[in-house]
């Protein structure tokens, strides 16, 4: 069967996807010539309306750099170019769970559709033989014999296929996959997962994160109490920053994978949040902001209130994102973070070295608590810090090739491409990969027929929609352009 497939998909692969049926045909007959103990495993991601080489291999370099950056394995693994615009990802390479992958059907809207009622598969009787004993399903034992066995009925998919890619090549693709959703447009699914949500598809979940902090320590290795035993950390105190609103304190220390860094941040600056009043003393953080380093040596990212509770973003009296095009300032872990940090770890403005210094001194009665503040605030922060960064660029240049500073403007260039900018009606047909022309005259020949969404109204009239907007529209597009001869 996999043979007859592949022959058949053979005769009319592209070479590059103008549209997601071609997309869905080239990735099932590369799914067709993955050994079929590894289908199952496989993945696709999709760039069909680009055709621009230029382009397309910056999007290349932005996905091997997040597809390592969600891994918790060891290995730098690059997806896998099936043609110019259409990735392979395997599962296993990164440790992704598959159900945080499947959980992206409930917000994909290139290649797929809601249904109004799940699909229900009736109830079955099947007459078949027990050899006796316990039965695992309702714990109780049953003598050798014939037996009808009933399986109720079930709820299955509650999405499809869109009419834009439905057929047995769509259905042969999932079926090597054994997934709802084998194929997503790249460039959606690196805004979905590269910023925390609370959908269980953004950042911490293909990290395999929970909601604690111990959860991130034990993915990046650290052990803060041993680090601080050994004297293994480095501190500093920063007055004014250009992210957070107020003062804070900054820690780093020694963990298995490389640097862990953590930050002190407080809702204000006075009294018990004065950072540089108390330095690290009895002054208890609002938040924090963490980097680690994962086991490819990439740094992962970590937002947490002062119970060391997992936050999607930062508290508004915390941060701000200054680097937004847009007008959400949030930071939120994973881009935002990467965005901001140009070099990896950002040049620290400390204000403990530059106080503590002749005729200055850090000095404390307890013997003990002065060497370990001495060690701690007065070492050399700026050679630690340029040993991290170039421990982060070195492994950059083998994830993609680009240095930090590079990587960082391609991650925000990248993300207001897509996210902030506008689309027009032209910009709309080329992602949905439909004719300019044939869209603008089946959305004009629909508003003969019924009242247009709003939405779609505005395009036709030439006034740009939101990315969101549009996003929710496209079942209905590709149904608009069916019905009027698409």
């Amino acid at each position: 069967m996999r043979v007859a497939w592949l022959f058949l998909l053979a005769l009319s692969a592209p070479a590059g996807a103008q549209t997601p049926a071609a997309a869905v045909d080239a990735a099932a007959l590369d799914a067709a010539r993955v050994r079929s103990a590894e289908s199952r495993y496989v993945r696709y991601l999709s760039l069909y309306d680009v055709a621009d080489p230029k382009e397309l291999t910056r999007w290349d370099q932005l996905l091997r750099f997040w597809a390592n950056s969600l891994s918790r394995e060891v290995d730098l693994t690059p997806p896998t170019r099936v043609t110019p615009n259409l990735w392979r990802v395997d599962l296993r390479d990164y440790g992704w769970d598959a159900k945080v992958w499947e959980k992206l059907a409930d917000t994909e809207p290139y290649f797929l559709v809601k249904l109004t009622a799940a699909v229900t598969t009736p109830a079955t009787t099947e007459r078949k033989y027990w050899p006796g004993g316990v039965n695992s399903t309702d714990g109780k034992h049953y003598d050798a014999g014939w037996y009808d066995v009933v399986t109720p009925a079930k709820a299955a998919a509650k999405v499809a296929f869109g009419p834009q890619v439905d057929g047995p090549r769509a259905l042969t693709l999932a079926a090597y996959t054994g997934s709802a959703v084998p194929v997503v447009k790249l460039n959606w699914w690196i805004t979905e997962a590269t910023r925390a949500n609370d959908r269980g598809t953004g950042y911490y979940s293909w990290l395999g994160l929970g909601a604690k902090e111990a959860d991130f320590l034990k993915l990046v290795g650290a052990d803060v109490k041993e680090a601080q035993r050994l004297r293994r950390e480095i501190g500093a105190i920063v007055s004014r920053s250009p992210v957070t609103l107020n003062n804070r304190g900054l820690e780093r220390f020694d963990a298995i994978s490389g640097p862990y860094w953590r930050s002190r941040d407080y809702a204000r600056n006075n009294a018990e949040k004065n950072a540089l009043r108390l330095l690290d003393g009895d002054i208890q953080e609002d938040a924090s902001e963490q980097y680690g380093s994962l086991p490819n040596r990439l740094f992962a990212f970590w937002l947490q209130n002062n119970k060391g509770e997992r936050q999607d973003t930062a508290p508004d009296n915390i941060a701000s994102d200054g680097k937004s095009t847009g007008t959400d300032r949030r930071v939120a872990a994973g881009m935002n973070c990467v965005r901001c940090h140009v070099e990896g770890i950002r040049p620290i403005n400390d204000w403990a070295r530059k106080v503590y210094s002749p005729p200055f001194s850090l000095d404390d009665r307890d013997d003990r608590e002065q060497r370990r503040k001495r060690s701690k605030y007065l070492s050399d922060l700026v050679d630690q810090t340029a040993d991290d960064n170039a421990r982060y660029a070195k492994v950059l240049t083998k994830t993609n090739g680009l240095t930090a500073a590079a990587n960082a403007k391609l991650v925000g260039d990248l993300w207001d491409q897509w996210v902030e900018r506008d689309r027009s009606l032209a910009d709309v047909a080329r992602e949905i990969g439909a004719d300019p022309g044939r869209l603008t005259a089946a959305l004009k020949a629909e508003a003969k027929r019924t009242q247009l969404d709003p939405i779609l109204a505005g395009l036709v009239q030439g006034v740009d929609a939101r990315l969101e907007h549009v996003e929710e529209l496209v079942p209905l597009l590709h149904e608009i352009l069916g019905r009027h001869g698409h």
